[in-house]
């Protein structure tokens, strides 16, 4: 995978697990595609620019005291990443939630132009145009 996407990809990661989305969303692209349409809750859809993206994932953060994201697996796609994730939720009240979750990534110019959630690895890898 390009040195730089991965780098982008982490900083993106970085910066969600510093709670810090206006850093996040500089990697976006203006009319970025962020797909949750496979998601479950108020954040679900699929937003079509930085602002609207943006406003997701706040609307998914902002009931969490922290949201940590740990990247388990990357497969390189060209310009695209398929990314296996376990996210580590704590709740204000301190009681924590461990989720899986699996993310296509796409680039153009260091920039995020599609992120996609898929609920398994395989559907993740297929939309990327890949199978194990």
């Amino acid at each position: 995978m390009s040195k730089e996407n991965l780098e982008t990809l982490r900083a993106v990661v970085d910066a969600w697990n510093r709670g810090d989305s206006e850093a996040a969303f500089r990697h976006a692209a203006p009319d970025i595609e962020f797909d949750n349409t496979r998601d479950l809750g108020e954040w679900r859809g699929l937003h079509t620019t930085r602002e609207e993206a943006m406003q997701a994932w706040e609307r998914f953060a902002d009931p969490w005291e922290s949201v940590h994201i740990e990247i388990d697996e990357l497969v390189d796609a060209g310009d695209q990443v398929v990314c296996r994730v376990t996210g580590t939720l704590r709740g204000r009240d301190g009681i924590e939630v461990e989720a899986r979750n699996n993310w296509l990534w796409r680039f153009r110019d260091r920039q995020v132009t599609h992120l996609v959630s898929y609920r398994e690895f395989d559907d993740a890898l297929e939309g990327a145009g890949l199978s194990r």
